[in-house]
């Protein structure tokens, strides 16, 4: 045996024919988990590497295949953590903001004061029935502009708890995504270490009831 791929060995016990190069891999295999080096020239060793790849073969190809599906979750699963950070603030969504877009002072009423007393040092020499009118009617007037301003910041208000009880709503659904998210990539990542040490289990199983076997 060369070693080499392109040369072949054959089986003299069941005329099996093995690439040189997988046939050393296999030695190294038996030699690695047993602990036992093997001389095919001699027959007892060529039954206990027969009865190596029969019993411990299969075990092989299925820990192969379970890894192969265990990268395929774990893949699976970052790529759903690495859109949790979108899932948790996405642009789209902000606090609505508490700043009023209306004054918290009453324009109208300080008018109608600083007329008036515009209107009284006018007046401060005798009485004027026509002047003290227009004033009383600035004065209405500036009362009905604070009763405005003032239903105009109870919609305000209005419009902010809405939007914050919007706003809150969607933030808890965001959230709940992103947790159903963390718990799907979570089962993912624990199907993988269970596919994982399944494989391992029933290998080390094989292997040991194999070498009791053969001891």
């Amino acid at each position: 045996m060369t070693g080499e791929g392109k040369h072949v060995n054959i089986c003299l016990d069941c005329g099996t024919i093995w690439a040189a190069s997988e046939l050393k891999k296999s030695l190294e295999v038996v030699r690695a988990h047993t602990g036992k080096s093997l001389d095919l020239k001699e027959t007892v060793d060529r039954e206990y590497l027969k009865d190596f790849m029969a019993a411990i073969e299969p075990v092989i190809l299925q820990g192969v295949e379970a890894e192969k599906k265990a990268t395929e979750l774990c893949s699976k699963a970052e790529k759903i953590e690495s859109r949790l950070s979108d899932d948790v603030a996405p642009k789209y969504i902000s606090q609505p903001s508490g700043k009023s877009g209306g004054r918290g002072c009453s324009y109208g009423f300080f008018l109608s004061v600083a007329l008036f007393l515009i209107a009284g040092v006018m007046g401060i020499s005798g009485t004027n029935p026509l002047l003290m009118l227009i004033v009383l009617a600035i004065f209405s007037v500036g009362l009905f502009l604070d009763a405005t301003q003032s239903q105009g910041t109870t919609a305000y208000k209005k419009k902010l708890e809405s939007e914050t009880k919007r706003w809150e709503a969607e933030k808890e659904r965001l959230i709940a995504v992103r947790d159903g998210r963390v718990n799907e990539a979570t089962s993912l990542r624990d199907a993988a270490d269970a596919l994982r040490r399944e494989a391992e289990h029933n290998f080390t199983e094989k292997l040991s009831d194999f070498i009791k076997s053969h001891g």
